[in-house]
């Protein structure tokens, strides 16, 4: 027995979800359709959205619920966090706040701890909480460099060379050249190698390399001289080897200024001051000129 054809067709729209009534037969199709057809052919034959051109890209459908609100502002720091950013930033021309009491006290423990024990480990962790403190210690530090034992007063200044700046610490560590503990002079020429340079330094060591008695201070005093480049201290390094007795701080005196000259010059004080008399006489040769061609430019 064959199944009528409609009967199949009915059977696969069904099977899809689609009413069976809606397949017709050629008999029927001059009747006038169903209400329930027409509204669903007035729905398939209604315009929809226009179709994108081929190759555009597919719009994607607006997010809904909270995805669809508008992006929110960050939050406002709180306070804390907004002190935090000053502090790290700082203000220009505005002064670190003083230490507290409670910061001083801890500052002076520190110090106190360094001169009362002989243990590495504690001294090095009584340091770091003068750097970490730091420009908060820095009085502290200023009054353990003037006022502390030798082995405190070294310690302070060594710190105050690592953290200290010019204008307010260079002072007090220049003022340590003249302690009577050698340990202390030379923390305060390897300080001065950061804090020193520039005029005031050099001066500061040139007189003070006359009066060290210490061979180890006075290399250190010439090696800061090579350091900073400085051709300003070569009158005092060649009045040096004019007296200096010790080999190895002549060898230091000889070898800085052949870095600074680019001679290769040995140690001969006399063959020394040749040079720096030739180089004193082109220098004012030279500015001697430079007046001169201001002075047509001035008359032309």
């Amino acid at each position: 027995m064959k199944t009528p054809l409609i009967a199949l067709f009915a059977g696969a729209f069904w099977a899809l979800g689609l009413p069976a009534e809606e397949v017709s037969s050629p008999a029927d199709r001059g009747a006038p359709p169903s209400p329930r057809n027409a509204s669903a052919k007035s729905m398939a034959l209604s315009p929809g959205p226009p179709s994108a051109p081929r190759g555009a890209p597919m719009a994607l459908p607006a997010p809904a619920g909270d995805a669809a609100k508008a992006p929110k502002a960050p939050p406002k720091a709180s306070p804390p966090a907004e002190k935090q950013a000053e502090k790290a930033a700082g203000k220009a021309g505005e002064k670190p706040a003083e230490a507290s009491e409670e910061d001083t006290e801890r500052f002076r423990a520190a110090l106190l701890r360094i001169q009362e024990t002989s243990n590495t480990q504690e001294i090095l962790s009584a340091a770091a909480v003068l750097r970490k403190g730091f420009p908060s210690s820095r009085t502290a530090l200023h009054e353990a460099a003037t006022k502390g034992t030798a082995k405190v007063k070294a310690f302070a200044i060594r710190i105050l060379g690592e953290e200290g700046e010019p204008e307010e610490d260079f002072e007090v560590v220049k003022a340590a050249l003249d302690d009577i503990d050698a340990k202390v002079r030379l923390a305060a020429v390897m300080a001065l190698r950061r804090l020193g340079k520039g005029e005031a330094g050099l001066a500061a060591l040139t007189a003070y390399l006359v009066r060290e008695k210490e061979p180890n201070n006075r290399k250190m005093t010439i090696t800061t001289f090579q350091d900073w480049r400085e051709k300003g201290a070569m009158p005092a390094l060649v009045s040096l080897l004019r007296a200096e007795r010790d080999k190895g701080v002549r060898g230091f005196a000889v070898r800085t200024l052949q870095v600074l000259s680019r001679e290769t010059i040995g140690d001969d004080v006399e063959a020394w001051e040749k040079y720096l008399e030739r180089k004193t006489l082109a220098e004012q040769t030279k500015h001697l000129m430079e007046g001169t061609d201001v002075q047509e430019e001035k008359e032309e």
